[in-house]
Order: structure tokens, then sequence, then C-alpha cells
């Protein structure tokens, strides 16, 4: 079957409702931008892949009236028959008001279906913050997970612990696999499909970071930093 705004994620053995990868580039060290000085995790803004016709489209759907959007994710999940999304595998929410708008309709989707488990993965602070400010995240069906910007990075305790408190995972990458908690990472499961870690609300996951060149590229992106500073 083919769906017209959701993508089947091998890696992950699941469906995913992506946006653009436009709204995040700016706010992201694991991209191509600035000169080639990211890790690579996402292409550059002139590479033909950057660009999606598909993710354009979930970008318009999710823009428009909101029970229209509800109408036509809700009958594309049904059809997929699967307990288990992911909201952006990649793209984000937009880093401004409308972002937030969007990240309402999504937990309005997440309402709607309660018997279905979705996965939140951004890099949009400013979204949470000014939807969580005063506030914890109670949907028992959803996890979000806010990832750290830089490759490599450490959370500050301080921060690890809000956020925590709110019901809202803070993900994080390492070069380091005796480091990462990821069940795919270590080979302790089957991929990703014996394994719903990343659906467990609250729960920090420490990626390590794949690819053939991912770590070449960290080593460089850590250099360039360093000198920069």
């Amino acid at each position: 079957l083919k769906y017209q705004h959701l993508t089947w994620v091998e890696d992950i053995n699941s469906f995913s409702f992506n946006l653009p990868m436009n709204n995040c580039m700016d706010n992201c060290k694991y991209s191509f931008k600035n000169n080639g000085s990211g890790i690579g995790y996402c292409i550059s803004s002139n590479d033909h892949r950057f660009h999606s016709k598909k993710r354009e489209g979930n970008q318009k759907l999710i823009n428009g009236p909101e029970f229209i959007f509800l109408k036509t994710i809700i009958k594309e999940i049904k059809r997929t028959k699967h307990t288990n999304f992911r909201i952006n595998s990649i793209g984000d929410f937009e880093f401004n008001d409308n972002g937030i708008e969007q990240f309402k309709k999504i937990l309005k989707l997440v309402k709607h279906l309660p018997k279905i488990d979705f996965w939140i993965t951004t890099h949009n602070e400013y979204v949470l913050t000014k939807l969580y400010h005063n506030s914890k995240q109670e949907l028992k069906n959803v996890s979000i997970q806010l990832s750290h910007p830089e490759p490599n990075g450490i959370w500050n305790e301080n921060l690890l612990k809000y956020w925590n408190e709110k019901n809202i995972a803070c993900t994080r990458t390492t070069r380091f696999k005796n480091q990462s908690n990821c069940n795919k990472s270590l080979k302790k499961t089957n991929g990703c499909q014996d394994c719903n870690q990343c659906y467990m609300p609250g729960f920090n996951t420490v990626f390590y970071l794949h690819g053939k060149y991912a770590k070449s590229r960290l080593r460089k992106y850590l250099k360039n930093s360093t000198q920069a500073a």
C-alpha cells in the first residue's frame, strides 16, 4: 500500500510522519550546513534529497485546518494496522509560534488514538518551553524526546532534571558504544523490531553514533569547534 503522508522507516520498524528538514537545519549541528561542518546525519540544503514532496505536503497539511489534518492522518494510520508511530524520524517542527500550533495538532492526534503509542523526536526546545513552561506532559501514549543539539554532547544536569520532571526525555549521541543505552546500538535486540524503549515516556536514550563516516566527521567537527572557540 502507498501512503500519501506516512513513510515506512525500516531501521526503526515503524511508520513515521515527517516534516521538512529546512525546519531544523539552522538549529542542529548534525547537518552539513555551514560549509559542511556537521557530521552528515542530515544532508545539505543544495542536495536534491534534501527536498521531498511528501514532507512538504505534510507541512502544508499540518498548517491547514485541524479537522482535515486529523481526519487525513487518522485514516492513514488505521490503514497501516500498526500500533507504534514516530513523529519526525527526519525534519522537525518550525522554530517559531507556528511550530507550537503544529505540535498541538500532533498532540490532538495522540489523544484521538489512545490505543496507539507515539514517539515524538525534536530538537525544538523553543516549542517545548512554550507548551510546558507551567505544566508537564501527561499523555500516557506518547514519548516526547528532546534531542541534544550537539553531536556527542552532554546534557546539563539541571536541564536534564527540568525536562524529566515534565515527563520529557532528553536524548543524546555518543561516539563510545559502552556509553550507549540503546538496545539496537548494543545489539541486545533484533534492531528496533524487538524493542519499544523509545516509546517509553521519560527514558533518556543515549544513541551510539552510527554510519560509515560518522566518527571521522565528528572528529573534524570537534576540531573545527575547538578552533572556532
